[in-house]
């Protein structure tokens, strides 16, 4: 087992639970200002 394609395949699922987190931390942030608004 190869440690590089293992290290990738961690990265690319870190990248996409970092954006799915991002986008719900987006949504948040805009009910926020709109409530304040």
């Amino acid at each position: 087992m190869n440690d590089v394609g293992f290290f990738k395949i961690i990265l690319v699922y870190f990248c996409c639970f970092l954006k799915s987190t991002l986008q719900k931390i987006n949504k948040f942030f805009l009910r926020f200002i709109h409530f304040f608004k």
